[in-house]
């Protein structure tokens, strides 16, 4: 690893133009997709999860996703909608808060991180624009989302979602602009040290890129199949972005998102 590092550091000496495109791409990438698509998110997150409705809506379906996806605690229900359409890494942020805050249990948090971890929906009508594929690609995904669930979570006893009490929104939307500003320069980081990886060692025309840095690798493909296996997968750089958040075992969400990609292609294959 360290002799890899080294070949790395190397190539950034000996190719500034590269990694000074790759930042400026970056920069451009990070402020037209990303913060206009998942920083906001973050922030209605916080504020949606403090909310009393969310109690009772979530309690009242709950019982029909259970059935479904093999989940346990009725505040799962919630995490597993606001997961298709905020995507990760929003939707691991809102687990690692239910899990520090009792409301799931730590079996289940990481189960929901490993099954539940999409794309937004944003980001994925952003891509697709097709809206044909983009039926697929949800319709696929909840397919393997709930033969996994039932597979590998276990039954525990239901807990019902707590009533919240009094909450101050305005603190919490506060709280929430200042804390995810970090996150989304977290992100910015990741998403920049790959694309100067890819474009140092292969270039934007290189067939795996989607499955490393997704963001920009699935602009640049035509191929319904890699885009589809892409958004399956979610592509390293996203794995990372989900890890700096909560840090779970890194070969189970591996070979979990590697089965989305392999169950990804046999569907589409049959469709």
């Amino acid at each position: 690893m360290t002799i890899l590092f080294t070949l790395i550091l190397i190539l950034l000496f000996l190719n500034p133009n590269i990694i000074a495109n790759q930042v400026l791409d970056s920069i451009n990438l990070w402020i037209k997709i990303l913060i206009p698509s998942l920083y906001p998110s973050l922030i209605c997150i916080d504020i949606i999860s403090n909310s009393k409705l969310l109690t009772k809506i979530t309690n009242f379906i709950h019982p029909l996703f259970k059935k479904i996806f093999n989940i346990n605690s009725s505040y799962s229900t919630f995490i597993i909608i606001l997961s298709y359409i905020c995507g990760a890494p929003a939707s691991t942020k809102l687990i690692l808060n239910a899990k520090n805050n009792n409301k799931i249990s730590s079996f289940e948090a990481e189960n929901l991180i490993y099954c539940f971890s999409n794309l937004s929906l944003p980001f994925t009508i952003f891509i697709l624009k097709d809206y044909k594929l983009i039926l697929v690609y949800y319709f696929c995904s909840i397919l393997i989302s709930a033969l996994l669930m039932n597979i590998i979570n276990k039954k525990q006893e239901i807990n019902q979602l707590p009533q919240n009490n009094q909450i101050d929104f305005i603190s919490i939307f506060l709280s929430s602009i200042k804390k995810n500003i970090e996150l989304m320069l977290n992100i910015l980081g990741i998403v920049m040290f790959f694309r100067i990886i890819i474009n140092l060692i292969f270039s934007n025309n290189f067939i795996g890129y989607s499955y490393i840095e997704i963001l920009g690798g699935i602009t640049s493909t035509n191929n319904k199949f890699i885009i589809l296996s892409s958004l399956g997968f979610l592509g390293i750089s996203i794995h990372l972005q989900i890890l700096s958040i909560y840090k779970v075992k890194y070969y189970k969400l591996l070979l979990i998102r590697l089965i989305y990609l392999i169950l990804g292609f046999v569907f589409l294959l049959n469709i």
